[in-house]
Order: C-alpha cells, then sequence, then structure tokens
C-alpha cells in the first residue's frame, strides 16, 4: 500500500505519466494520468478526458493533488502510460464505481498484470509497487495551476 502524504510541504512535479490522486469525500480516493499539465481521467460519465488540475479537484473534498513518487521523492512515471491515456481521450467505457472506475482506468493505462480485476486503490499501489520495484509516496504537486 502507498502512503499518502497529506500534511507534508514537500511538493513534486508531475511527469507525463505520473499518476496523480485525489481525495473523494474522505472514503474515496480518485486517480488520473497527467499528461502535458493537465489530466487524464475516467469521469463517471464513463468518459475519458483530459481535464485541467483545477477541474480535477472541483466536485471532490480533497483540496490537493498528489503525484506518485519512491521514498526519496523521486517521481514515478512511464510515458507508456501517457501514450496509452492519451490514445484514449474521448472514448467510452461503460463506467461502474466498482468494477470500471478510474483505478482499473489508471493500471490499464500501465498495462498492467491482472489490470481487468483491479477495483481499489490499494489494488492499483499494489501493482503499481510491483511495477515500478520501490515502495510508494504519493507527495503534493506543485501548485502552479
Amino acid at each position: 500500500m502507498a502512503k499518502i502524504l497529506r500534511n507534508s510541504s514537500h511538493r513534486l512535479s508531475p511527469l507525463n505519466g505520473s499518476v496523480v490522486c485525489c481525495d473523494i469525500y474522505g472514503a474515496f480516493i480518485h486517480t488520473g494520468i497527467w499528461l502535458n499539465g493537465g489530466i487524464v481521467e475516467l469521469a463517471g460519465s464513463g468518459l475519458v478526458r483530459h481535464i485541467s488540475p483545477n477541474r480535477f479537484l472541483q466536485g471532490r473534498s480533497g483540496d490537493h493533488i498528489f503525484t506518485l513518487g519512491n521514498d526519496t521523492a523521486n517521481v514515478l512515471n512511464s510515458y507508456h502510460a501517457a501514450e496509452n491515456a492519451q490514445s484514449r481521450i474521448y472514448e467510452y467505457i461503460n463506467y461502474d464505481v466498482m468494477s470500471h472506475n478510474c483505478n482499473r482506468f489508471v493500471a490499464t493505462c500501465f498495462d498492467l498484470p491482472h489490470s481487468r480485476e483491479i477495483m481499489f486503490f490499494s489494488e492499483l499501489t499494489e501493482k503499481l509497487s510491483n511495477f515500478f520495484q520501490c515502495s510508494l509516496v504519493f507527495y503534493k504537486i506543485d501548485t502552479n495551476f
């Protein structure tokens, strides 16, 4: 499982293909892929879209976006995941909060093993930890948006 440093003053700048996330009502975590200063996400409507960081937070309880790094504060990313996410913009997916959600979308962009079985943030981060071969930490992003 990944740590999310909600109270840290340390900031990272995401790179294309970085996993980003924010809190939803203190109970869930919404994920997406950083791409060219914005975020590719699977919306609740089923539309894969490229949105601004401000829009990513809109309507959610989180005030911050976090990006994936390792325990020495190096940003982790995959240009292959960025390319996959970009190629899927405007695609419609039969969205379901449990079976076809944002975590599964991110996993499929990374081509993670058994990505079609991922539902929860903890499952996604476990697979990403194996992918990157390290412990995962989510750091607040620089807020230059």
